[in-house]
């Protein structure tokens, strides 16, 4: 009885061992087969399959388990992405306004002419608050080929007024502003209307209650290629009244013009006051 048991116990113990260098004999071929796939023929890639097996058994469990993992991942790529494509976006869009803005200041330094346009440029000797009112003594004259009825504008291109008097090196410009004088204008709907000067840059448009006036617009010189003449401020009317009265203001300073460009060889404005 006893040696029966200890034979059991023999073969069981034989078995262990022998499953014990299999395993051990399997783990060292798949580990040659990864370090030097060469040294191993098709018999000992044979004896490692099984081993390989269970290792994608194990790799697709896992993946089956934890997708969440994999989503997470790939979550958060698609929202770095994103952030970047915004940022992206975000600073092409400050470069075109900063290149707009940018434009538009090489514009107003270099000059609003037309290229078949010639202009004179000069220096305000005196101004409204020295001169007579609403007048602008510049240091042109018909040494510059200036002459009566050429139209003045601002360094920015806005229509100031018209040559009224010309000297040897100077003239004298009578704005558009000067009480009294009446503009033939553009407002902004197209119509034509008729503007009075009110002095110190500020104008009067008289135009019937009903019609629409867009405030904050620029209203234009009639012809001369529309050049602006003031900004819309306000429009008010009377209940008693049929019309309305129309704001307009010059955007420049009149009181503090440096200079002034005299637009020459170019049609005459006649000067109209009531």
């Amino acid at each position: 009885m006893n040696y029966l048991l200890q034979s059991n116990i023999r073969r069981k113990g034989g078995r262990r061992k022998f499953l014990l260098r299999l395993i051990l004999a399997l783990l060292i071929l798949y580990i040659l087969n990864l370090l030097a796939p060469s040294l191993l023929g098709p018999f000992g890639r044979a004896l490692a399959r099984p081993i390989w097996k269970a290792e994608e058994s194990i790799k697709r469990g896992f993946s089956a388990t934890f997708p969440s993992v994999q989503s997470k991942r790939s979550l958060s790529a698609e929202n770095q992405k994103l952030k970047t494509a915004l940022e992206e976006a975000g600073l092409s869009l400050i470069e075109k306004e900063f290149a707009v803005a940018e434009n538009h200041e090489l514009k107003k330094m270099l000059s609003f002419s037309l290229p078949e346009e010639r202009t004179v440029a000069a220096e305000v000797l005196s101004r409204p608050g020295v001169s007579l009112y609403d007048t602008l003594i510049i240091s042109a004259g018909t040494n510059r080929a200036i002459e009566v009825g050429d139209l003045a504008l601002s360094a920015g291109g806005i229509a100031l007024g018209r040559v009224a008097r010309v000297n040897g090196n100077t003239s004298a410009i009578k704005l558009f502003s000067s009480p009294k004088e009446r503009t033939d204008i553009i407002l902004p709907d197209g119509s034509p209307a008729a503007a009075e000067g009110r002095g110190g840059g500020n104008f009067e448009i008289r135009l019937p209650r009903e019609m629409s006036v867009e405030i904050g617009r620029e209203a234009r010189l009639s012809g001369f290629s529309g050049k602006i003449i003031g900004i819309i401020e306000s429009a008010e009317a009377d209940s008693s009244d049929f019309f309305q009265t129309v704001r307009v203001r010059t955007p420049e300073n009149i009181f503090r013009i440096n200079f002034v460009k005299v637009l020459v060889d170019a049609p005459k404005y006649e000067s109209r006051t009531e």
